[in-house]
């Protein structure tokens, strides 16, 4: 029975560990902006949204995160944010 419990959350665990891939790809892109770096970030957000649907909320964490502690709330991060609320749909 505990091995049947396992599996059933096994996406759970999945679409944190990608989620946690997701924002610390950001925080790797942010210090020095580059397109494989973006690539990094958008491919792991896409395998945790194929894990679970729930990281639709991602792009809204990542401009938090760029409005509060990194400063960095600019109309092209805006855009860039845009391109993964675009794979949400």
């Amino acid at each position: 029975m505990e091995s049947v419990a396992w599996i059933t959350e096994r996406k759970d665990v999945l679409s944190t560990f990608f989620c946690m891939l997701t924002l610390g790809a950001y925080s790797y892109y942010v210090e020095s902006p580059g397109f494989r770096r973006y690539v990094l970030v958008f491919l792991f957000f896409a395998l945790g949204l194929m894990a679970k649907p729930m990281l639709v909320t991602i792009p809204f964490v990542l401009l938090l995160l760029d409005y509060w502690p990194l400063q960095r709330f600019q109309e092209i991060n805006r855009i860039r944010k845009f391109r993964l609320n675009c794979l949400n749909s």
